[in-house]
């Protein structure tokens, strides 16, 4: 078992770096008192924007990990609870990659001018309501209680949020490697079931 009962491989402990990260991407006003989002870091990747092959390829490149293998004592715990390929590797997919995958699916749900549906309805809006729905309980669950500063927007008058600040995170990209390094694709297997 892991932190606090749940279910962490041990090898993914050393991957679990703690830092602080100040987000992208706060509300702000232009000159025309146009909503417009702003940036602190212009050399920052962005993940929005108009839909294009490069931004495409960023958002894929966060989620490319479909699933990981596990062999001995890191399969210890999930024995018999998930598929197990020839070899003794137990495959599994950590959430953090599903909730991108399902993130990047409502991004494209938002633009059905430039993106082919994946799935026949209604196969596709019940994939898009699993999708929000999980996201919805991935952030209820995490419950982020980082305080986000009120500021006065002078040409609206009103307050508004500044969404800028440091939040306390996993290193996602230590995370990531830790499950590259497990690429099920690594050891091929046919996917169908055994039985």
């Amino acid at each position: 078992m892991g932190w606090r009962g749940f279910w962490i491989p041990s090898s993914v402990q050393p991957a679990i770096e703690i830092q602080r990260v100040r987000f992208e991407g706060t509300l702000d006003f232009d000159e025309n008192s146009t909503l417009i989002q702003t940036f602190w870091d212009p050399d920052s990747p962005r993940y929005t924007g108009e839909p294009s092959d490069e931004l495409d390829a960023r958002w894929k490149s966060l989620y490319r990990v479909d699933g990981i293998d596990l062999r001995g004592v890191e399969a210890q715990t999930i024995r018999g609870k998930t598929f197990e390929k020839p070899g003794g590797w137990s495959i599994v997919s950590l959430d953090v990659f599903h909730q991108i995958h399902c993130l990047n699916m409502v991004r494209q749900a938002l633009r059905p001018d430039y993106y082919t549906r994946h799935d026949p309805e209604p196969a596709y809006t019940i994939h898009i309501n699993h999708c929000l729905d999980h996201l919805r309980q991935a952030v209820m669950c995490h419950s982020d209680v980082t305080p986000l500063p009120v500021l006065w927007a002078e040409k609206e008058d009103r307050p508004l949020n500044d969404f800028q600040v440091e939040h306390t995170c996993r290193n996602f990209w230590k995370v990531r490697e830790w499950a590259l390094e497990r690429d099920a694709h690594r050891h091929p297997y046919n996917d169908r079931h055994p039985g």
